[in-house]
């Protein structure tokens, strides 16, 4: 009797051994490596990129902000970076430098006036130049910088020119004409020198240059 109990329960084991009761489930999840995101490309990272994008290599640089723009600076990798699509190092590599005069809010590409021929600072509007204009009230400090330098006090320092005077020299440092518009008769606050048109900007806004208009 002993021994035929002992042979019922060794059988039994066996077979337990051979199918479990739980049917191969197991109560831990499985655990799927998780896919490497894309470089950005155009600026934009984290919930803001379509692609979950990281700035880690980018050329706009490795924070990614708290809006989801890559850059360099302390706008970018200070309080609310995002270091799950970056670095929060102010020591990454830097933004794209315009080369059209535009920046910031008005560029798809998170471009800094910073290095430009146009100027470091970037204007309210999203332009670059150097004088009170664009380095005055607006200037976005995480497009460039907003000092203004020698060429502020020079555009400010004779207080009875005309406002004509004062808006050309204003506008001097904007991007060139296209169209021949120029000053306050255009979107971009357009320059007339080495335009097509030719370097004189008139009083009603456009280029030329002989002295008719």
């Amino acid at each position: 009797m002993e021994l035929s109990l002992l042979y019922f329960l060794c059988i039994l084991s066996l077979a337990s051994a051979s199918f479990p009761f739980n049917f191969g489930l197991s109560s831990s999840p499985v655990l799927l490596p998780r896919a490497k995101n894309p470089t950005s490309k155009d600026g934009n990272c984290g919930s803001n990129s379509e692609t979950n994008a990281t700035c880690l290599t980018s050329t706009f640089g490795n924070c990614c902000s708290e809006k989801g723009f890559c850059g360099k600076t302390s706008a970018y990798c200070s309080e609310g970076c995002q270091e799950a699509f970056g670095s929060c190092s102010s020591s990454a590599d830097g933004q794209l430098v315009s080369t059209s005069g535009s920046c910031g809010a008005t560029s798809t590409s998170n471009i800094t006036c910073e290095g430009s021929t146009y100027g470091d600072c970037c204007s309210e509007k999203g332009y670059c130049g150097k004088n009170a204009t664009y380095c005055g009230a607006g200037c976005q400090s995480m497009f460039g910088t907003c000092s203004s330098g020698d060429e502020s006090s020079t555009t400010t320092a004779t207080s009875d020119k005309t406002s004509t005077s004062t808006a050309a020299s204003s506008t001097s440092l904007g991007a060139i004409s296209i169209d021949g518009n120029c000053g306050s008769n255009s979107d971009i606050n357009a320059t007339c020198k080495d335009s097509t048109f030719g370097d004189c900007c008139s009083a009603k806004g456009y280029c030329g240059g002989t002295s008719g208009k």
